[in-house]
């Protein structure tokens, strides 16, 4: 054990180790022109960047700026293209983002007045045209917290089905021993760096659950995932709260085990930097066929299929709706070994190939597969239903548009 538990230390510090990519890309940026001159600024904080559109903010970029000049900008509003400019001798803001068809003014006492409009325009007074942006954004850029990337909450209420499902089994060789009952409480804690499209992704998890088995071999499930997502330092946190029932069938086969565990879940995500806030419900079946191959090697194949949709928000300053109804597929096999015993304590490890995949409104991340591998700790007691409570290892994800990164993850149970 002292050595397996060596090379999973070494493993961990050299991912961390990794070398980074270039400086991230600001969630909002443009160039800027004034008399003839140029000028490039971002920001990943919407009202920071919008503030670069007020005369203060000009003057900032432009010496020579005077409220009667002519101003515009060509900008990247969380990697949607738009122009954004000032007339001569016009307190008119107008917006264009060519590839929703928006043409906006606005027009305020002084510029100031039309940027607060404009800004009050993309939190959501905008209606039908913000939720195009939206829209947009999700489909066309991989940093929309919503949806639209495997860090979304979209993605991430799915994964959490997932992983429920498969708790109690998950290739573990834990089906094959008696069902315990009773409850038992699941932490886990994970750490993921990702990059696409010049943007980097920093998300850092806590998911936390609840299982109680029932005498008849079924198992309610209650999982309640936080998570943090920094995207070139743009926070935003979201957290969903999801109830199911694992459900055995019977195969009357040893060397068989099978499960179907439906499960409902909400959500919602929030971001001030981003500008962004919604939630989301979802419905999902999950089936989990767990093949005894030896006596020391499992085969665990997992299949779900979730309904997800977005639900409108009205908070603060904020009444937005995303408008997007999606199916997600999620398959994956894990095979399992039992490798050596430690104290009493049975050490396995897994290696895992996960498929993702969407169907529904346009995404910017249609597909995705993760492939790792982790090293699991069991109880010295085995057929008590929690069979391996310290869990440690790491998962490549690998999507569409060249998005890709890394975690490292670490679960217990108790």
């Amino acid at each position: 054990m002292p050595d397996l538990a060596s090379k999973a230390a070494l493993g961990a510090v050299l991912l961390l180790c990794l070398p980074g990519t270039a400086a991230s890309r600001d969630l909002f940026s443009g160039t800027f022109t004034v008399d003839g001159q140029t000028a490039s600024a971002g920001s990943s904080n919407a009202t920071d960047f919008a503030d670069f559109f007020t005369d203060a903010g000009l003057t900032s970029l432009f010496a020579g700026y005077t409220t009667s000049s002519a101003a515009t900008a060509d900008v990247s509003l969380r990697g949607v293209p738009a122009v954004l400019s000032y007339p001569a001798n016009s307190t008119t803001l107008r917006l264009q983002i060519p590839s929703i068809g928006v043409d906006e003014s606005f027009t305020g006492a002084t510029r100031d007045d039309s940027q607060q409009l404009a800004l009050d325009w993309l939190q959501g007074q905008g209606g039908p045209a913000v939720t195009r942006f939206l829209q947009q954004a999700v489909a066309t850029t991989p940093v929309d917290p919503m949806a639209g990337n495997p860090n979304s909450l979209m993605s991430q209420m799915g994964a959490s089905d997932f992983g429920s499902a498969l708790g109690g089994s998950g290739g573990t060789g834990a089906a094959f021993g008696a069902r315990g009952t009773g409850g038992s409480f699941n932490a886990a804690a994970r750490f993921g760096s990702y990059s696409a499209s010049g943007y980097n992704t920093d998300a850092y998890s806590l998911p936390l659950g609840y299982d109680y088995g029932f005498e008849n071999g079924m198992t309610l499930l209650l999982d309640a995932p936080l998570t943090l997502v920094d995207t070139a330092g743009a926070q935003s946190y979201s957290g969903s709260v999801g109830v199911g029932l694992r459900v055995p069938v019977p195969l009357h086969r040893e060397w068989a085990n099978w499960t179907l565990t439906p499960m409902l879940r909400a959500g919602g995500v929030g971001s001030v930097d981003a500008g962004s806030v919604g939630g989301i419900w979802s419905a999902s079946v999950t089936s989990v066929l767990d093949l005894r191959l030896s006596g020391s090697s499992t085969l665990t194949i997992g299949n779900m299929v979730s309904r997800l949709q977005t639900l409108p928000i009205n908070f603060q300053d904020y009444n937005v709706s995303y408008e997007l109804t999606n199916f997600m597929f999620r398959n994956g096999a894990i095979y399992t070994h039992a490798l050596t015993t430690w104290r009493g304590r049975e050490v396995s490890g897994s290696v895992f190939l996960i498929d993702t995949r969407f169907t529904g409104d346009a995404l910017y991340v249609e597909s995705y597969q993760e492939y790792g591998a982790y090293l699991s700790l069991g109880n010295p007691v085995r057929g008590t239903g929690n069979t391996l409570p310290i869990r440690l290892g790491f998962t490549i994800l690998s999507g569409d548009n060249g998005y890709g990164g890394f975690s490292l993850n670490f679960g217990m149970s108790f």
